[in-house]
């Protein structure tokens, strides 16, 4: 049916969609419900949320292009380590590395959810990477 080739094309056209995807299959009906983020990562988000708060109201472009950046940069960095994440898990497969995996996915929302209150979620580089990757 459409419905099916169109969500077909969303999921391969978004690095995000594509990784929870294959995510999925490699669970094989595992859960891997993993809520918590690193708390390094968080209390980076809490910054910059907080400081995209006191600038809401604000004329501060400058500063709001350098939070998009630095998050435009987080997001490349969880993509890469994503990448790295299903390369271990091709050569040893395990529960933890799944979860791994779901828990850089957490994080990506996260991110991209800063993005969109910046005005910018990143769809234009979503598609930037390798399928699965």
């Amino acid at each position: 049916t459409s419905a099916a080739v169109n969500e077909g094309y969303r999921v391969l056209r978004a690095d995000a969609a594509r990784a929870g995807y294959l995510l999925g299959l490699l669970a094989d009906g595992r859960a891997l419900d993993t809520p918590a983020l690193p708390a390094e990562f968080l209390q980076q988000m809490f910054s910059l949320q907080e400081e995209l708060e006191g600038l809401m109201g604000q004329s501060d472009p400058q500063r709001r292009r350098e939070i998009q950046h630095e998050a435009t940069g987080l997001l490349d960095v969880i993509r890469t380590k994503r990448a790295a994440l299903f390369d271990k898990v091709a050569e040893q497969p395990s529960i933890e590395l799944l979860k791994s995996i779901q828990s850089n996915l957490n994080s990506e929302r996260y991110v991209r959810r800063l993005l969109e209150r910046l005005g910018d979620g990143g769809e234009e580089r979503e598609g930037a990477s390798a399928p699965g990757k």
